[in-house]
């Protein structure tokens, strides 16, 4: 089975992750935990002009690549944190340059996975119009499964706890 997850450090990716205890997965699974970066400019050493410190197409240059790093770290400590709690599972990570939305669909496409892991950032309908939902994007264009996780922010105490029950 093939898992793609989509991480961006946020507390619903989080819950995401932390959910996938109790999704009943088995456990010789193929794990890829992506992280999207909005920089539009080339990633790779390689690719950078030789231009002047003080010119403004360095800084831009300069920018990317340490948004590019941050990304690398969160999908490494996603890809970290996902081990400690599927030891056998085989999960590697890597990092796209794209609309958030857009990139985890054409991920997919490429990676072919049984499942796509999202958080769920929870804005209201209003926000979702004007900002857009990455996890409604995702799982109206995804072509397999895709599991949905909202963090809560809300704190039960014991009594309502014991209303639940």
């Amino acid at each position: 089975m093939k898992i793609l997850i989509a991480y961006d450090g946020s507390a619903c990716a989080n819950a995401a992750i932390d959910d996938l205890k109790r999704a009943g997965l088995p456990g010789n699974i193929e794990a890829l935990v992506m992280t999207v970066t909005e920089t539009w400019l080339p990633a790779k050493e390689d690719c950078y002009v030789q231009v002047e410190k003080e010119e403004p197409d360095w800084i831009w240059r300069k920018a990317a690549k340490e948004e590019v790093a941050k990304c690398e770290k969160l999908a490494e400590e996603a890809a970290r944190k996902i081990a400690e709690n599927f030891p056998s599972w085989r999960i590697d990570h890597k990092v796209v340059g794209g609309f958030p939305e857009w990139a985890v669909v054409a991920q997919a496409n490429k990676y072919e996975p049984d499942l796509i892991v999202v958080g769920s950032q929870g804005r209201n309908a209003v926000g979702r119009f004007v900002l857009g939902s990455v996890s409604l994007k995702v799982l109206s264009e995804a072509a397999c499964s895709v599991r949905v996780a909202r963090h809560s922010s809300a704190k039960i105490d014991e009594n309502s706890a014991q209303r639940l029950v």
